[in-house]
């Protein structure tokens, strides 16, 4: 009878190695960059930190050579204005606009508007909530941050 090899296979070495990715910044904006993969495939990105997220990220505007540098500098500027106004440029959720609390506020009064007290909530959201927070997606807004702009003035009755 042969004498069986009982040694475990040999998991220490990976049997594919993950995919390199190198960005090169630009030297003029820190927040554009150039992606290159090991298998050469070349993307331009914007890293910044996006609605939501906690770290800055980079997410791909468009592949070098389907789109030229100037056109994904004019993209990467207006991904930038929609970060800052709270919107995920690639998300097409939080892009459509209905999804936003002023947008959606504005529904709400518009199918209550048999209410008595109508006039005075949309005075309240006109006043106090969209200020501050009727340009963010509705997702991202919390209950606490709707009653601390509550608390703030002076129609809070708990």
């Amino acid at each position: 009878m042969k004498a069986k090899n009982h040694l475990p296979p040999d998991r220490s070495m990976p049997s594919k190695p993950p995919p390199r990715v190198s960005e090169r910044l630009s030297g003029m904006q820190l927040s554009k960059a150039v992606r290159v993969t090991d298998t050469g495939s070349e993307s331009f990105v914007l890293v910044t930190r996006y609605p939501g997220d906690r770290h800055p990220t980079a997410q791909a505007i468009g592949t070098v050579g389907a789109i030229g540098l100037a056109k994904a500098g004019v993209k990467a500027i207006e991904w930038l204005e929609a970060v800052a106004d709270g919107i995920d440029p690639q998300d097409p959720c939080r892009r459509n606009s209905s999804q936003h609390l002023k947008a959606v506020a504005k529904d709400y009064l518009k199918r209550h508007a048999h209410l008595r007290s109508i006039e005075q909530r949309r005075d309240y959201f006109e006043r106090l909530i969209y200020p501050k927070l009727g340009k963010r997606p509705i997702a991202e807004i919390r209950r606490n941050e709707i009653v601390s702009r509550a608390k703030q003035s002076s129609v809070w009755e708990p």
